[in-house]
């Protein structure tokens, strides 16, 4: 629902301007790959457009316009970030004065967390941009890379985990609902299973049209979340239906409708004990017409509404208001939260606590780029300053939609950041979420179930077994996505391997993103079950697919006298060794140690897991070394990470 508004007007702006032909589009796409690339370029179909473009490059493979074009379609694509920095930079090389292309060379790097070199771009841009605007958007996106590197400098303990099949896949998943117990997840799913299939405006089938969302929902059986199945008939349509809130007593859904062209609204879905309630739209005081309200959270005491509005009279943009429940049960005179929430850029995706304190979303304020996700105190004077729950929790892309469970200790929220599966993904932030490191002395680590309602009732939502997830969708069926093909598990996330020009305080190490372990995890040490890696052997450990399943499959397991490091660098000449940015670190300092080859080989740390020796390793790689890797010693001896695969780490030779 939400893509990087500046990046579609910039695209509008300066690539447009260059070639004002506007194109048709083709009745035979597949024979006219420049021509169906442009209609859709044209059309804000970046992701549709960039296969068309790689396919004209295969027979004009020098042409810097279409090279140009399809480094901006891959600014789009999350989990391939990386091609645009390459491609734009080569389009450049080839034709120096592309219109444009400073300024998207300087968010290529933002988006791939090279700041400095965005920050120059950006400057180079500012010298002889055309547009005053475009001055300030580029001044905006300086502000940015500035921002993300303070927070990158003083990372929060914060574990963050993709979710991985069967919730998240190359569809986008988004807008997170979590029970007070953490059991039962309710969130957004836009992608090839969503009713419907493929739509225009009007809702009629158009091969060439769009995916409309869908609700689903899924309950989790130890650390495992089921299929996902569609809520209810009664609620999902042809049209958008996107789940904003629950009520305190699980009783009402509070959900974004849009049907056909209209503008869409809040509605809200009444549950009767056996089924969801066709929904209807909340009265004008919160649905304003000609506006777009598109989130919403209900306080803990059901009388307030928080929401996000367009409607004139704000700071800039979308705004948050809040609505208090009257006593003929209407939602009263919208009030807007005030200068120390809203900014003249974008706030979203409100979620009040069962304290009164305030999670939501921002451009404004220190943001790393797009939403971050930001946390308010509410005091009797008004709310204070609003903080930035920091890195790794926000990225330069949009972070949006932030819940918790009741106690507050785990997050849940859908982020656009490289490395998702589709466009938006599903992540869980565990072990210091609901406490930024920077407001200890004014937020509370306290269990807040005391001050909170009942929470949702397990019998307010019935749970599907996989025998009724494949019923005909005459009742409250299965989604599509629930009887599709099983999603395949051994594609996992690439490794994250963004850069940092700035040294890190001393701190515990940034939890790497993974994908949910798709072995139980027993025990910190694994090392009573048998590992078996057979799949592994002879494959490249330098494709970040193959690697990144060997760290989910092989993670936590560690053997007697098996001992994993990172080594930062191999000189023959050690006093060239430098390495200053990592000094910082814990553990130092770096291990120096001649190898016969008359090398000497640097490494820092020791761990008896890979996947402790992985998480260590990311955050030497975003002090800048980017050349880190891991290497083994088995009973003193250095081994390769092959041989340790064909030992099954030393539980038994692969014959």
């Amino acid at each position: 629902m939400r893509r990087n508004a500046i990046i579609l007007f910039l695209v509008c702006c300066f690539v447009q301007s260059a070639f004002a032909q506007k194109h048709k589009k083709p009745s035979r796409p597949q024979e006219n790959y420049p021509g169906a690339a442009e209609y859709y370029y044209e059309q804000g179909e970046y992701l549709k457009a960039l296969p068309y473009y790689k396919k004209a490059l295969e027979t004009d493979s020098l042409n810097a316009y279409l090279i140009y074009k399809l480094g901006i379609c891959y600014l789009h694509k999350n989990d391939e970030k990386e091609q645009s920095l390459f491609l734009i930079d080569k389009a450049c090389k080839i034709t120096p004065d592309l219109e444009g292309a400073k300024l998207y060379l300087a968010m290529a790097y933002h988006l791939n967390d090279r700041y400095d070199g965005a920050i120059r771009y950006f400057n180079m841009y500012l010298v002889d941009a055309p547009i005053d605007q475009n001055k300030k958007l580029a001044a905006r996106y300086i502000e940015y890379c500035e921002n993300a590197k303070q927070l990158i400098k003083k990372p929060t303990r914060t574990q963050i985990t993709n979710l991985a099949a069967p919730l998240n896949s190359v569809g986008s998943e988004y807008a997170p609902l979590i029970s007070p117990d953490g059991l039962t997840m309710i969130y957004t799913y836009k992608g090839e299973n969503s009713l419907g299939g493929l739509l225009d405006e009007n809702l009629n089938p158009d091969e060439n049209g769009d995916y409309n969302e869908d609700i689903l929902i899924s309950h989790r059986s130890g650390n495992t979340w089921d299929a996902p199945i569609s809520i209810s008939s009664n609620i999902n349509t042809k049209g958008v239906e996107i789940g904003l809130a629950i009520s305190p007593d699980g009783k009402t859904l509070y959900l974004y409708k849009k049907i056909s062209k209209d503008k869409g609204g809040i509605y809200a879905s009444k549950w009767n004990g056996t089924e969801w309630s066709v929904p209807e739209a909340l009265g004008p005081n919160i649905n304003s017409k000609g506006n777009l309200e598109g989130s919403c959270s209900v306080s803990s005491d059901g009388q307030s509404l928080y929401f996000t509005s367009t409607r004139k009279g704000g700071f800039g943009g979308r705004d948050l208001y809040v609505s208090r429940l009257q006593a003929d049960g209407t939602w009263g005179t919208a009030l807007n939260l005030g200068p120390e929430i809203n900014t003249k850029y974008d706030e979203d995706c409100p979620f009040i606590c069962p304290d009164g304190n305030l999670f939501f979303s921002s451009k404004g304020m220190n943001s790393m780029g797009g939403y971050d996700i930001f946390y308010a105190v509410r005091r009797d004077s008004g709310w204070a300053k609003p903080l930035n729950m920091g890195f790794p929790l926000n990225s330069t892309d949009d972070d949006l939609y932030y819940v918790t469970t009741a106690r507050g200790d785990t997050g849940y929220f859908s982020s656009g950041r490289k490395g998702t599966l589709g466009d938006q993904d599903l992540f869980m932030a565990t072990s210091g979420s609901y406490q930024p490191m920077e407001s200890k002395a004014i937020i509370s680590t306290e269990p807040i179930l005391a001050k909170q309602t009942p929470p949702v009732e397990p019998a307010t939502v019935t749970k599907v077994t996989p025998t009724d997830s494949i019923k005909p969708a005459d009742t409250t069926s299965a989604h599509p996505i629930a009887t599709a093909k099983p999603a395949d598990t051994t594609k996992t996330i690439p490794i994250t391997t963004a850069i940092a020009t700035d040294t890190m305080p001393k701190t515990t190490p940034v939890a790497v993103i993974t994908s949910t372990p798709t072995t139980a995890v027993s025990s910190p040490c694994m090392s009573d079950t048998l590992i078996n890696l057979t799949w592994f052997v002879g494959k490249n450990l330098d494709d970040k697919a193959i690697y990144s399943k060997l760290i989910e499959t092989a993670g936590k397991f560690c053997a007697e006298g098996l001992t994993f490091t990172v080594q930062i660098g191999a000189y023959r000449h050690p006093e060239n060794f430098k390495h200053l940015n990592l000094r910082t670190l814990e553990p130092p300092p770096a291990i120096a140690k001649p190898y016969p080859d008359g090398i000497t080989r640097f490494t820092m740390g020791e761990f008896k897991t890979i996947g402790e020796a992985e998480a260590f390793r990311q955050t030497i790689v975003h002090l800048n070394t980017k050349d880190a890797w891991i290497t083994a010693t088995y009973k003193g001896e250095r081994k390769l990470l092959g041989e340790c695969i064909a030992n099954n780490f030393w539980g038994k030779v692969i014959k």
